[in-house]
């Protein structure tokens, strides 16, 4: 989907579009089928990730509305041109869903969220990983230096998970309920489906890839939301955590949960990533001893292997040398390949 139609989504559902957009947006609906079902699913990840529906689903319930009123009309106003029998239901969709909305935001904008939610919080430090079974069934695998929490109960309209570092999310499927993980401002909407999420606050970017399923990603900026990507397996989005810009590539998506499975993979990483990896896995002090000689990318995948034997193998992957100094390890990286 084009940039420009998205932004025009995003108008639409902040009811800040032009009537012009609003002509623009519909003609694009009417296109295809394609095109309606992205607006739709859009639509569903921005009103997901706002958060104010607490009481019942919106976008489901919205939708619903939607649907229950074009098959009525349509019983009783035929197409009028059965060679696009899109346009009447893209026209009829974008009509529907502003009184759709409306009526919802009177019944449940302002209802009262509880006061003190109780909130479970699971933290692991460096060196420890931990599998995660929610209330509804969903699994996380969480990784070291990480943090989750959510509501206790999890029995809300929208299951909210959030996190602190990486994990690897394992959904289980509620069309009714949207499970919504945040990491900062960066927002990853899903129905079901298995994903990893890397938001480290040292690595200064949040990193969403999807090995199964389908994901839509916002990022909460200004005090609105901005979408950003759907993405579909082996697909991944890198997103700066400080200005916002952000890049899309494909991948071995298995590749970027390998830590779940005792394996660390780096696929062109730069040695200070390397080190900050191995601070995270074997919880000890690494130092780089020239940190501006850090850019080379390195290519390499270990299975469980003691931290020597990882820095032997690195060692004569990059050239480097390395000493331990009590619980601290020395990179020297002055002269690596």
């Amino acid at each position: 989907m084009e940039e420009y139609y998205q932004n025009l989504i995003i108008d639409y559902a902040e009811k800040r579009i032009s009537d012009r957009g609003l002509a623009e947006l519909r003609e694009w609906v009417e296109q295809s089928p394609e095109n309606l079902s992205q607006f739709r699913n859009t639509l569903k990840v921005l009103e997901s990730a706002k958060q104010y529906f607490k009481k019942e689903p919106a976008p489901q319930r919205v939708w619903d509305a939607i649907e229950h009123q074009i098959q009525n009309s349509q019983q009783s106003h035929p197409i009028i041109n059965p060679a696009t029998p899109y346009t009447w239901m893209a026209y009829a969709a974008i009509v529907l869903l502003v009184s759709a909305i409306v009526l919802f935001f009177h019944e449940n904008l302002f209802q009262a969220r509880p006061t003190n939610p109780v909130f479970t919080e699971i933290r692991n430090p460096n060196g420890k990983r931990s599998r995660v079974t929610l209330p509804d069934g969903s699994v996380i695998f969480l990784n070291a230096a990480s943090m989750i929490k959510y509501e206790k109960s999890f029995d809300a309209a929208v299951r909210e998970v959030y996190l602190e570092g990486e994990a690897f999310f394992d959904v289980e499927h509620d069309q009714s309920r949207p499970f919504i993980v945040k990491s900062g401002t960066v927002n990853t909407t899903v129905l079901g489906t298995s994903f990893n999420i890397r938001a480290f606050k040292d690595d200064g970017k949040v990193a969403v890839t999807v090995q199964s399923g389908k994901v839509g990603v916002t990022l909460s900026r200004d005090g609105s939301q901005k979408f950003l990507q759907y993405l579909l397996p082996g697909q991944q989005l890198d997103i700066n955590a400080v200005n916002g810009d952000y890049s899309f590539n494909t991948l071995n998506a298995s590749n970027a949960a390998a830590w779940k499975d005792s394996k660390i993979v780096f696929d062109n990483k730069p040695l200070d990533e390397i080190a900050l990896t191995l601070e995270r896995w074997y919880n000890i002090k690494v130092e780089l001893s020239h940190p501006q000689h850090s850019t080379s990318g390195y290519t390499a995948k270990f299975d469980n292997l003691p931290l020597n034997q990882v820095m032997d193998i690195l060692s004569q992957l990059t050239g480097c040398s390395y000493s331990f100094q009590q619980n601290k390890l020395i990179i020297n990286n002055k002269n690596c390949k």
